[in-house]
């Protein structure tokens, strides 16, 4: 029965009913286990069985109990009801060749597909609207301190303003031109930043930088003035997007000097060279789309990838349709997926999404998950919304379905927004007053990572993606069997991934520690896969950490060797942020076992700390542990 439920399909069933099947499923595997005749196949089938009924009600205990048994399965005998003494249990192998760890070849014959899903799973990271309630601050830039000409601020009333945010500057593009401007944040800087920044007026210490509110630290004052382009920043690179750019898609600067360094089209053959982009909406921004039309394509970024909003046509109806692409501007802006833009009950739908006008009069920001169009008056009316009123429309990049419609107060909404994954925070600009306003972020800061391979598309032409697309049916309508370590190995890797997106944010972490709580009322003491602080959950974490660092010590080939690694730091990943929601909470440890638990970690994570390093994965290890500590281990 469960081979035919997907992810999460048991989340919502009785605890009573699932505890008691989980514990006779564990009971046969511990009969197994003490059983003078174990059959290896039927154990590998009933730990098959656990995986699923763990990934099918999210539950992380589950999860680590299973990732436990194959790993002993492999590397030793388990007694699953008792606690697990390492050495002991290492004892009897220390007279062998460790070298020949591959003690047992044991197959799972179901589980792939299921694992590519769980691959597929992200934390849902929600974006708030530019509501009054989420507004933290503002300031205004500081002009004065200019020695450019200022004549640009009898326009200060124009519509026409842009932005976009790094770690600690944000990026405007107005009447003024293009400016970089400090946003106040701490952050890291490169060495070609670091000569560029004002040594005696800024608070530098070793490699960060201190921004100064407002204050401008670069001007390309003759950039485009008279028209609105739209600009993104990823890395140290800004794009920049508009019609006058033609035959150019976009005009790539450097964000420290704001200099231009070059231009990409887009079949790929710009100053710029990127892949081949013929087959998608790549190509030079147009102004006008015919009679009450616009070819404006809004570009956008969530700090890692780029964002076009694209205007066509339905084919049946003949009305505006609106789709966004997405391109990987540190993969030769190479596209990776398309979303189209639509209402949940979109087949008995003939208006569009979106009024054609937004691409010219709206602001959008994303943080790769939520996409938000902040319409200003009176667009709001197409959706019986007073005419004076602005409006936040928001859309999944996962669906693309409308999730929502969002008015916002007028007062507290400029004509430009960005968001800031560094800062977990929105921007939102005003010309009038060169005033930027920031929002705090009600959910979690992204945690950019590559999409599966499964998910992504290439240009390899029309012929290419069919090719792919047969073999990969003609692959799974085979029996798919898989090693039972690789799917340990797996499962650690894929629920360590969700909970380090489950952490907040530096920012986050700096406003908790002032007592401000911004993102506490989205918190549970359990998510799915990830996230469940109980005292079994520790216990299991310090179990599979003893034996993957004792294992790690001896003569074992470099595969196996990176093999512990992985475990390891997917155990501290999880570790971290199940710690971390124990303090959110305020939740002590008193029960005397589960704090002699908390203590051996604390051990094991002194004792990688102070052990010598032996290569870069290592050292990333040993940083892991050294973060691990500072988030509660007392």
């Amino acid at each position: 029965m469960l081979q035919e439920l997907p992810l999460l399909a048991l989340k919502d069933e009785p605890s009573d009913c699932l505890d008691s099947f989980a514990d006779w499923l564990l009971s046969s595997i511990e009969k197994n286990q003490k059983s003078e005749e174990k059959k290896e196949e039927t154990m590998m089938e009933s730990i098959e069985t656990l995986i699923r009924y763990a990934l099918c009600t999210g539950s992380l205990r589950h999860i680590l109990t299973a990732i436990n048994l194959i790993l002993f399965q492999r590397f030793g005998e388990l007694n699953v009801a008792e606690n697990i003494d390492v050495d002991e249990l290492n004892r009897g192998k220390e007279e062998q060749d460790v070298n020949n760890e591959l003690v047992k070849s044991e197959r799972m014959k179901t589980i792939g597909p299921l694992l590519r899903e769980l691959d597929r799973w992200d934390v849902d990271l929600l974006l708030s609207p530019l509501s009054a309630e989420r507004l933290s601050g503002s300031w205004s830039v500081l002009w004065n301190e200019t020695k450019d000409s200022l004549s640009f601020m009898a326009s200060s009333t124009s519509k026409m303003a842009t932005v976009c945010a790094s770690s600690s500057f944000l990026y405007l593009h107005d009447h003024c031109g293009l400016v970089k401007i400090g946003s106040g944040f701490i952050s890291s800087q490169n060495e070609n930043e670091a000569k560029n920044s004002n040594e005696n007026n800024d608070a530098t210490r070793g490699s960060f930088i201190n921004t100064i509110q407002g204050r401008i630290y670069a001007r390309n004052a003759q950039w485009k003035l008279n028209e609105k382009g739209w600009i993104a920043c990823v890395g140290q690179k800004l794009y920049y997007r508009s019609p006058s750019v033609e035959p150019a898609s976009i005009v790539v600067f450097d964000a420290v000097s704001l200099i231009e360094e070059g231009r990409i089209y887009q079949d790929g053959a710009g100053t710029i060279p990127t892949m081949d982009n013929s087959e998608h909406p790549f190509g030079p921004e147009k102004s006008y789309g015919g009679i009450g039309g616009t070819n404006r394509s809004p570009l956008i970024s969530d700090g890692r990838f780029l964002y076009v909003i694209v205007q066509g046509r339905s084919r049946k109806f003949g009305t505006p349709k609106f789709h966004v692409d997405v391109y990987d501007p540190l993969n030769k802006m190479s596209h990776l997926r398309k979303v189209r833009l639509n209402y949940r009950d979109d087949k008995s739908r003939s208006s569009p999404v979106l009024n054609p006008e937004a691409l010219e009069r709206a602001s959008f920001y994303t943080n790769g998950k939520y996409l938000m169009v902040v319409l200003p008056p009176p667009l709001a009316t197409d959706y019986s919304f007073d005419s004076r009123a602005f409006l936040c429309r928001g859309f999944s990049l996962t669906t693309g379905t409308l999730i929502g419609n969002f008015p916002l107060e007028g007062g507290a909404v400029g004509s430009a927004s960005c968001y800031d994954f560094s800062n977990n925070i929105i921007w939102n600009y005003s010309s009038s007053g060169s005033e930027f306003r920031f929002f705090l972020n009600e959910g979690l800061a992204p945690k950019f990572r590559s999409l599966p391979s499964d998910l992504q598309e290439h240009n390899q032409g029309r012929k290419g993606k069919l090719r792919q697309q047969y073999i990969k049916h003609e692959q799974r309508k085979e029996v798919e069997e898989v090693d039972a370590l690789q799917v340990a190995i797996s499962l650690i890797k894929t629920v360590g991934r969700l909970a380090t997106q489950s952490m907040p944010s530096p920012f986050e972490s700096k406003l908790v520690a002032r007592g401000i709580q911004p993102i506490q009322g989205n918190f549970s003491m359990k998510e799915p896969f990830c996230i469940e602080p109980t005292e079994e959950t520790f216990t299991l974490l310090n179990s599979i950490l003893s034996r993957t660092l004792n294992l790690r010590g001896r003569r074992y080939n470099q595969e196996t060797e990176s093999q512990f690694e992985q475990v390891s730091m997917g155990c501290l990943q999880i570790l971290k942020v199940n710690l971390y929601r124990l303090g959110t909470f305020g939740i002590s440890v008193r029960n005397p076992t589960f704090q002699q638990t908390i203590d051996s970690l604390k051990d094991l994570l002194l004792q990688t700390i102070h052990g010598v390093s032996s290569g870069k994965q290592e050292d990333l290890f040993q940083i892991e542990a050294c973060v691990v500590l500072t988030v509660g281990i007392n």
